[in-house]
């Protein structure tokens, strides 16, 4: 069994900028325990062709992109996704 962590920021928060800052730490000290996945985000680079991906950062060496309409589709409606966030938790 593996655990997965997901994590809705968007990078227009300033908390969630310094999560993104922190992908290199949090892969290497949770790549043995769990999986962990930035909706909206990516680091293919493929991506910065797609007109509703944004250049981010840099982590990893690698160029990190978001994306709104990714974020926002991830659930078809985003207060749902609140709840489900709040339920978990």
């Amino acid at each position: 069994m593996e655990i997965v962590v997901l994590l809705f920021v968007k990078p227009t928060n300033q908390d969630a900028m310094n999560i993104i800052k922190e992908f290199e730490y949090t892969h290497y000290n949770s790549e043995r325990y769990c999986s962990i996945f930035a909706v909206g985000y990516s680091d293919n680079f493929y991506k910065a062709n797609d007109k509703t991906y944004k250049r981010i950062d840099t982590v990893l060496n690698n160029d990190w992109y978001f994306s709104m309409k990714a974020f926002v589709e991830f659930f078809p409606n985003t207060c749902v996704a609140e709840v489900k966030l709040t339920n978990i938790i």
